[in-house]
């Protein structure tokens, strides 16, 4: 087998999206590629802290993310307002071990056909819901209805949709029910998944940010077609895509189903310090069957030259 690891980054706003790929050997031995992507929010001190950390001797570790989280812990109270999302792909021979944390997206695509998408942490998500429950029932987790999310229909209409956000001990409010940074605050549970695969399969591993799932398109027909383009487009033409989509004019409709619509854009008044857009990572890995083709043999195979007049005995 043979992987192909490809990443874009598009600075579209804050910068606050990092990523990194490689190769390591974790303690039984085993060779794998890596990769690895992040997702910063509020102040860049933890997102600061990640890109600066030894990537290929975390990776190596049999339990990265819990490296990971030692050495933020060490930083204690100065990382209250800010965290990050985390995504982890190990892509061994015949196997992928992933791990993510927040609101950022792992899918696997196996011979074209989508075979694992990562579960948002928010209360959407049953486990996150059971896990949170007692946090809400006493008062330390609030949660408030926001109802002017952005909604991808297609790519030339947009409405809008109803998310939370989740406000910890009183204090720090966030989109998402877990994070790596404010002080543990939320609490980490990561979602984490083993996938296997022969030497026939295709396999694509993408990670992406929320500057990538944001602008996906919804309905059933489009999401199919942007669900194409995520399994086979370069990491470069799939930031590029959502580039694109976030700087265009679109059609807001209050309603999907209504048949008015009025202009949108996301870009901010001209003066504002944000840019209303969203930083893009996009992180690929491809994993291309070794194709082991049998000659069949011909009829030239079978052929026996005997010069002419020459008697030839056969024993048989």
């Amino acid at each position: 087998m043979s992987a192909i690891m490809n990443l874009s980054i598009l600075s579209l706003d804050k910068g606050q999206d990092f990523g990194l790929f490689g190769k390591a050997i974790n303690s039984k031995g085993e060779e794998f590629d890596w990769m690895i992507g992040c997702d910063g929010h509020g102040h860049d001190n933890v997102i600061n802290l990640l890109r600066n950390l030894n990537w290929d001797v975390i990776m190596s570790q049999d339990d990265s993310l819990e490296e990971i989280l030692t050495i933020i812990a060490r930083y204690g109270r100065q990382y209250l307002s800010t965290g990050s999302t985390y995504m982890e792909a190990k892509i061994f021979k015949d196997r992928i071990e992933s791990c993510s944390v927040g609101d950022s997206k792992i899918m696997v695509f196996m011979d074209e056909e989508l075979v694992y998408e990562s579960t948002e942490h928010n209360l959407f998500n049953p486990s996150e819901k059971e896990r949170l429950q007692p946090s809400i029932d006493e008062g330390t987790l609030t949660v408030a209805d926001v109802t002017t999310i952005p909604y991808i229909l297609s790519p030339t209409k947009i409405t809008t949709q109803t998310k939370h956000y989740y406000t910890f001990s009183k204090a720090y409010t966030i989109a998402m029910t877990q994070s790596l940074g404010h002080n543990n605050i939320t609490g980490v549970q990561p979602e984490r998944k083993v996938i296997y695969y022969t030497s026939q399969n295709k396999v694509r591993v993408i990670l992406m940010s929320d500057g990538v799932q944001d602008i996906i398109c919804a309905e059933p027909e489009h999401y199919k077609t942007d669900m194409h383009s995520l399994c086979h487009l370069s990491s470069d033409e799939i930031a590029s895509m959502s580039e694109t989509r976030w700087k265009q004019q679109w059609q807001f409709y209050v309603k999907k189903e209504d048949e008015t619509f009025l202009p949108y854009t996301f870009a901010s008044p001209q003066h504002s310090s944000r840019s209303g857009f969203d930083d893009v990572l996009v992180v690929t890995c491809d994993i291309v069957p070794i194709q082991q083709e049998e000659e069949e043999p011909t009829q030239k195979d079978f052929e026996v030259d005997f010069d002419d007049g020459d008697e030839q005995e056969c024993e048989i």
